[in-house]
């Protein structure tokens, strides 16, 4: 556990997430997690008067399912393509292209 993060960028631009930076309310400390993180957004506490009040998450169902379904897509996208790359080289051998 760390109360600051000495590495905010942790991920390549080119993946899909590794790692991700989790926040504890108690005990007021980062972890660094696996995975993705979840997607959301963080509002106020209700009738929190500190200032140094980390709110409370809200995750974004919707946006995760999606995430879910683009995974999935670029995966059958990877399988097909190398399938459809070998149809477009037997049809250009073959005169049919």
């Amino acid at each position: 556990m760390k109360s600051t993060i000495g590495r905010l960028i942790i991920n390549s631009p080119y993946e899909e997430s590794a790692h991700y930076w989790s926040y504890d309310r108690e005990t007021r400390f980062f972890s660094l997690k696996d995975g993705r993180c979840p997607a959301g957004y963080i509002v106020a506490t209700e009738n929190s008067k500190a200032f140094d009040d980390p709110g409370k998450f809200i995750e974004i169902p919707l946006v995760n399912k999606i995430r879910d379904r683009v995974k999935a897509r670029r995966l059958w996208n990877m399988a097909m393509g190398s399938i459809k790359r070998s149809r477009r080289c037997r049809w250009n051998y073959s005169g049919i292209g």
